[in-house]
């Protein structure tokens, strides 16, 4: 059964003109790739960028500590949402590199700066380490806590093969 609720006019629960749905803040493409959801990131956390550029441009400033704290509250947060879901995608390194502009920001280094010495400079973990660390992170809870079906999860014993039966005859 479809769902046949009018909701201003428009039916809900329907996704068939939909070729990139939107499920918890995390848009799904046909492959699983989330091509698509690495780019709406991409942008929104470079909107963020310039945002945090107006701050560092101002005429009064702000303190380095401020502007770090300011960095991960509006782009690292955004960046790292539902990571532990696309993190192997292919298309994650492109969020980095907003994320490098968030750096030079932070810091005042200019794009000459090599990445290893950016983010050292800058107090942050490179966004692949922060990204596996959530990842890592969700896994361990799932697998530790009681509630979910994950919990206590066992393989499934592997179907006996035609060798197997003969052996056992």
């Amino acid at each position: 059964l479809e769902a046949q609720n009018q909701v201003g006019g428009e039916r809900t629960g329907e996704h068939r003109g939909t070729p990139h749905p939107v499920y918890l803040g995390v848009t799904l493409d046909r492959t699983l790739s989330f091509r698509e959801h690495v780019i709406k990131l991409r942008k929104k956390v470079s909107a963020r960028n310039s945002l945090l550029y107006n701050l560092v441009n101002s005429s009064w400033g702000a303190d380095p500590n401020t502007l770090k704290q300011t960095a991960l509250a509006l782009c690292y947060s955004t960046a790292e949402y539902c990571a532990a879901v696309w993190e192997r995608s292919p298309h994650a390194p492109k969020v980095d590199i907003e994320l490098n502009r968030t750096c030079r920001t932070i810091t005042g280094n200019l794009k000459a700066t090599p990445l290893s010495a950016l983010y050292t400079l800058a107090s942050v973990c490179p966004p692949g380490i922060r990204r596996d660390v959530q990842s890592r992170t969700e896994l361990e809870k799932q697998l530790n806590d009681p509630g979910p079906p994950l919990h206590g999860h066992q393989e499934a014993p592997r179907p006996l093969d035609d060798s197997s039966l003969a052996a056992v005859s």
